[in-house]
């Protein structure tokens, strides 16, 4: 029966690309990356993070306490490279396609030819992007957005009401709510579909791999 299997840990936010790529961050900020090993499935990586993002391809971003951002390079003892500018929460869908909002609620997207941050219309708390460059996002209000792209107004506002939102593709969208509620969008009916569980944060892969923790800071696996 589907349901959520619990993993060892404790991790305060959560982020995957697929099942190969699944990385989080705990309550200090230490930063791990999950091998499935023995008792301990989770390998340390140096430095401190707040928000982490993990594209499909294992390519892996994120931002510390005072929004400094930092792309995984995976070299030497100190594997983090600094990216300018500062966000609060940052989201991958893989190598080419880096958004992330800052504190103000200001929307950004990586350009990756003019190595900077691109603004984009719009007010958003939390973004998930898909390895397809599909984009959601939710704003303080809670309210859902899907971004469209097109005219001044790029964002089509979606119904229903998230605090975290996380795109495997544009065809694999969860998010959870201010009550811990877990849903799934569900693109027949346009409507979200309730998960049994509670969750503080989500990850969803571009697989279908999906990841989550609760308030506790317990670290689940969704089985199918």
């Amino acid at each position: 029966m589907a349901g959520w299997q619990e993993v060892p840990g404790a991790l305060t936010a959560i982020s995957v690309g697929a099942a190969a790529h699944v990385w989080g961050v705990n309550s200090t900020g230490t930063i791990y990356k999950y091998d499935g090993v023995g008792t301990d499935p989770w390998t340390q990586i140096p430095g401190t993070l707040t928000n982490i993002g993990v594209g499909s391809d294992g390519t892996v971003w994120g931002v510390n306490s005072t929004g400094i951002i930092y792309r995984y390079d995976g070299v030497g003892s100190d594997p983090w490279t600094q990216v300018p500018g500062t966000l609060t929460q940052i989201s991958v869908g893989d190598a080419d396609s880096v958004w992330g909002v800052n504190s103000d609620g200001k929307i950004y997207r990586y350009n990756f030819g003019t190595q900077a941050w691109d603004l984009v219309p719009g007010t958003l708390t939390d973004i998930g992007v898909g390895d397809d460059d599909a984009v959601w996002g939710v704003n303080s209000a809670g309210i859902i957005y899907r971004y469209d792209g097109v005219g001044s107004d790029p964002w089509t506002q979606v119904p229903g009401a998230l605090t975290r939102i996380s795109v495997g593709d544009a065809t694999n969208v969860w998010g959870v709510n201010s009550d811990g509620k877990i849903y799934r969008y569900n693109f027949g009916t346009q409507a979200w579909d309730l998960v049994p569980g509670a969750l503080t944060d989500i990850g969803v892969g571009t697989d279908g791999t999906v990841w989550g923790v609760n308030s506790a800071g317990t670290v689940y696996k969704y089985v199918p």
